[in-house]
């Protein structure tokens, strides 16, 4: 857990009001509780939409966040993906499994299958604060680490869904759950931080009853996880979380 002295919280303040008043759509997936004076994991990472990825850059540039090239870093074309990602799901954890199920910018090989696909982040910094930016919902591929963007139904549904919190916006509790789920399996392969695992258990307590979330959230997890979307439920149910990803490769591999 970061704590953000006054100057930094007015920085952060400033720049979520300037993204807010130039209707930059975006959502802050996870970490948003305790903003602007805490953060936990140190950095503020925002899911920017698409059309207003390069403005929600320039704004935060304008504020006086500079980039580190060596943190920022624009990762380009990805060939880590599977037109039918239905019948690769075996291979979840040594191949690519969050992957585009229709992919509108995709160019296809009728040799390999693969299509590509683009994924940007952006890591600005300011008298240690530091604002995350990315363009897509992407995690890392269990391959090479690169981030491989979700079905673009998840991305859409985030936005859709997400809802003013205070200042900043935030997913809703169905959307920041699986975020969470996801970010832990494969980000984090399969070590899920306290922070993860608290705020998860909560949200479920909170959802596990509400029929509209609970289905929002089961639909999620089948654009997620596939036919393991049961398996996951069961294992949110467990608060096994750091035996998720075992349970997966087990699954994968039946």
């Amino acid at each position: 857990m970061v704590e953000f002295n006054q100057y930094q919280q007015n920085l952060i303040q400033n720049l979520f009001e300037e993204l807010n008043s130039n209707n930059i759509q975006y959502t802050i997936p996870r970490g948003y509780e305790k903003l602007p004076e805490s953060v936990p994991g140190g950095d503020i990472d925002v899911i920017v939409h698409t059309n207003d990825y390069s403005e929600a850059i320039s704004i935060a540039k304008d504020a006086g966040f500079k980039s580190d090239s060596g943190f920022s870093e624009v990762l380009g074309l990805l060939k880590e993906g599977f037109q039918k990602p239905r019948l690769v799901f075996r291979y979840l954890v040594t191949k690519p499994s969050i992957i585009y199920n229709e992919v509108q910018d995709a160019v296809s090989s009728t040799e390999t299958e693969e299509v590509t696909t683009s994924y940007s982040e952006y890591k600005s910094y300011q008298n240690n604060v530091m604002i995350h930016f990315m363009n897509h919902l992407a995690y890392n591929s269990p391959l090479n680490n690169q981030k491989i963007r979700v079905n673009p139904s998840v991305e859409n549904l985030m936005h859709e869904r997400s809802k003013g919190y205070n200042l900043f916006f935030r997913p809703s509790k169905p959307d920041e759950l699986a975020h969470l789920v996801c970010r832990g399996v494969f980000d984090k392969e399969g070590n899920f931080p306290k922070y993860y695992i608290d705020r998860c258990d909560q949200i479920w307590q909170d959802i596990s009853d509400d029929y509209q979330a609970r289905s929002e959230l089961e639909e999620l997890l089948s654009q997620l996880f596939f036919d393991a979307d049961d398996l996951v439920i069961t294992m949110i149910q467990k608060s096994d979380y750091n035996g998720l990803k075992k349970e997966l490769i087990r699954f994968s591999e039946y």
